[in-house]
């Protein structure tokens, strides 16, 4: 029966980056290492499988990674004619910082449009004059982006003049 000598462990990576996973086994005779991810055996061209040169194991190497798609649970099997064992690791994958960033700010931008839309729609629907609808506007958006500067810790948004809110005179 074969037995693990070395298991691959749980890991987190960035998106764009590398995981890699190493699994080795010993047996009489000397058992065949296969990867699965969600029970079916790994195939991609960014996933590398690379065999030890004495054959008792391998490496599961994944490139670049992507957050949604490569985030499982791989499993390494070790085979042989008298049996088959199973073990496995996590691999969570987390977004890179940069590109978190301009998502959180495409989401602030879509809230700043959405309440807008909203105010209008809303000043519309109650029948007020297109002047009194568009002071509805400026004051829901100038409010909003008041909190979204606050919130984002005075860090720079750019807004097309579509976007940007009127500025205020005292």
């Amino acid at each position: 029966m074969p037995n693990f000598i070395k298991s691959p462990e749980d890991q987190t990576g960035i998106s764009g980056g590398v995981a890699s996973f190493v699994c080795q086994a010993a047996g009489e005779p000397k058992p065949r290492i296969t990867w699965m991810k969600k029970g079916k055996k790994v195939s991609s061209q960014r996933f590398e499988v690379i065999e030890f040169d004495d054959g008792s194991g391998s490496v599961l190497r994944i490139q670049p990674l992507r957050t949604h798609r490569d985030e499982a649970i791989y499993e390494c099997t070790a085979t042989n004619s008298v049996g088959e064992i199973n073990t496995s690791a996590k691999l969570t994958v987390l977004e890179d910082f940069c590109r978190e960033h301009f998502r959180e700010e495409e989401e602030e931008r879509g809230a700043i449009l959405k309440a807008g839309s909203l105010a209008l729609l809303a000043a519309f629907h109650s029948e007020v004059d297109k002047l009194d609808a568009h002071r509805i506007l400026q004051d829901r958006m100038n409010s909003i982006y008041s909190s979204l500067f606050i919130a984002s810790n005075a860090s720079f948004v750019s807004y097309s003049n579509a976007e940007r809110p009127a500025q205020r005179r005292s």
